[in-house]
C-alpha cells in the first residue's frame, strides 16, 4: 500500500507569512493543503491544493496510481522538445538523409 497524506500547512509560520503577504499584495494566497508521497524512486513529491475536499480527491488519485502501476512522476513531463524529437528521429530508420536534415533543422529554428 502506498503512503499518500495531506498536510495542513495553517499551523506552520512560512505559510501564515506568506497568506498575510499575499493578501497585502492583493493575490490569491497559497493553498492550504499539501498532498504528500513518495514516488517509485523513493524521493518525496507533492502537490499543494487550496481546498480539502480537492486534496482529498488528489490523495486519492495519486494512491491509485501507485498501487496499481500506471504512475507517471509529473517531473518527467518537463522533458525537452529537442530531446524528445532526436530519441523520435532516431527510431525513424526509413528516412532519407535529407528528410533527417530537414525535420532537424526545422525543429533546431524554433
Amino acid at each position: 500500500m502506498a503512503r499518500v497524506w495531506i498536510e495542513d500547512r495553517i499551523g506552520h509560520a512560512a505559510y501564515m507569512r506568506a497568506v498575510s503577504e499575499a493578501k497585502r499584495v492583493g493575490r490569491t494566497p497559497p493553498g492550504r493543503y499539501r498532498v504528500r508521497w513518495y514516488g517509485p524512486d523513493g524521493r518525496p513529491k507533492m502537490k499543494t491544493l487550496a481546498r480539502k475536499v480537492d486534496a482529498d480527491a488528489e490523495r486519492l488519485k495519486v494512491e491509485s496510481r501507485l498501487n496499481d502501476g500506471p504512475y507517471r512522476d509529473p517531473a518527467a513531463a518537463r522533458a525537452k522538445f529537442a530531446e524528445i524529437a532526436d530519441s523520435w528521429l532516431a527510431a525513424q530508420i526509413h528516412l532519407k538523409r535529407s528528410t533527417r536534415n530537414r525535420y532537424r533543422a526545422f525543429w533546431t529554428s524554433m
